[in-house]
């Protein structure tokens, strides 16, 4: 009997990238179901529903990211009854192949998480080279260091900056550019150097939850950085009050509004101790969607584990911590992925005696429950007394170790002299 003649598969039939436009249509249907209202789900009521909003949990993503111990005490019902509503979530969107719909070769995401990824600058240049573009959206990165070494200094900044344009825009004539290396707007010869590279659309700056932990947020400092910055215009100074560093004057009530703009945008948490912050932490994706033309693109949280450290500094209480610390950073974590969002934490350190040798021991705070979630660690180092900060990148899954030279001034951060 004569052998079966080999199929010829054509190489071509092979190839399955697909464009942006095919992935986003096929995750939109995922959203679609995603986005299903959970009174549906048997056993959620009014009540019951009333009391998960409150909570911060409106969708399927926000109940399965809880968990059934913690949904438990949220709820005051016992985990098996939370297990049951987790459980036919999870039935829900199997029903529905959500994650057949989800899987994605290679390549397609490759090209897909190139338009999905933003990065926000950080406001100095080689700092953005080393992180690939600068802080990116949808994971959290770190940065920590000793007092003084600059840490609120760069919140601040950021705050600022993820309110611009992604694109370079002249603030006369509104016009975008994509050639990152213009440095001047072709009709209006306006600078181009300190505008874009924020995380907003153009017109609608974005919003950003700064959660003040140690009573560091200041809106003083906020309109120094912008009128620095050149995002507002001001009255021309003399040589002398330029070097005696006088504070610069809005040229008129139009420019002061609009650096006040700067500060509207923000809303600045202040919790009391650690309970309280994590409890405002479970209430972030309620704020992300009260308003959906002012949409919050940037979290950031001045300092991650100071009350963490004050309110459980025993030796028995460590335990308790870094449950209550994982939980939090756990959510968090989640939230960056699912929204597509920058976070930023300040991280206070210690000194690991452990450590043999006579090299720099400093680490930061959190232990491995901060290790394997932080996708970008950045330790500020103070070098001197003229404000110059090295940033050592110490971790990262996608850039090398390095560090940048960096000096804290008027503006926030510049490139500093190696």
């Amino acid at each position: 009997m004569a052998p079966k003649k080999k199929e010829i598969i054509d190489e071509e039939d092979l190839v399955t990238e697909k464009s942006k436009e095919e992935i986003e249509k096929q995750l939109e249907e995922v959203e679609k179901v995603w986005e299903f209202n959970l009174s549906d789900l048997e056993g959620i009521g009014p009540i019951k529903l009333k009391k998960l909003n409150s909570h911060g949990i409106f969708k399927a993503e926000d109940l399965l990211i809880r968990g059934a111990n913690e949904l438990a005490e949220l709820l005051e019902l016992t985990p098996d009854k939370t297990q049951k509503m987790i459980d036919d979530a999870r039935d829900y969107l199997e029903k529905h192949d959500v994650v057949g719909k989800a899987v994605i070769d290679g390549l397609s995401l490759l090209n897909y998480r190139t338009e999905k990824i933003r990065y926000l600058r950080t406001g100095a240049s080689n700092l953005d080279e080393a992180l690939g573009g600068g802080y990116e959206t949808g994971v959290i990165t770190e940065l920590y260091g000793e007092f003084g070494s600059g840490k609120t200094q760069f919140c601040l900044v950021a705050s600022v900056l993820a309110q611009l344009p992604i694109k370079k825009q002249c603030f006369e004539c509104h016009e975008q550019f994509d050639d990152s290396e213009l440095i001047r707007c072709p009709k209006c010869n306006v600078k181009l150097e300190t505008k874009g590279g924020g995380l907003s659309m153009p017109n609608h700056p974005c919003k950003v939850l700064y959660m003040d932990t140690e009573n560091s947020y200041r809106s003083d400092r906020v309109l120094t950085i912008v009128k620095e910055l050149g995002l507002v215009k001001t009255k021309s100074q003399s040589i002398t009050e330029e070097k005696r560093g006088d504070e610069k004057e809005f040229l008129n009530e139009e420019e002061r509004q609009k650096a006040y703009d700067f500060i509207r945008n923000t809303l600045v948490m202040k919790p009391s101790n650690a309970s309280s912050q994590w409890m405002m932490g479970q209430k972030f994706v309620e704020y992300m969607e009260k308003d959906k033309e002012k949409q919050v693109k940037l979290i950031i949280i001045d300092s991650l584990t100071n009350h963490f450290r004050l309110d459980y500094s025993g030796r028995g209480e460590l335990s308790n911590r870094q449950v209550l610390l994982n939980q939090h950073v756990k959510h968090i974590s989640r939230l960056a992925e699912y929204k597509n969002v920058v976070i930023l934490v300040a991280n206070q350190v210690q000194q690991d005696l452990s450590m043999l040798g006579y090299g720099d021991k400093t680490k930061p705070i959190g232990g491995m429950t901060l290790g394997h979630v932080i996708t970008h660690r950045i330790y500020l180092k103070k070098k001197g007394n003229k404000g110059t900060i090295i940033a050592h990148l110490v971790d990262s899954p996608n850039h090398a170790k390095t560090e940048a030279v960096l000096v804290l001034t008027k503006k926030g951060i510049e490139n500093g002299e190696a």
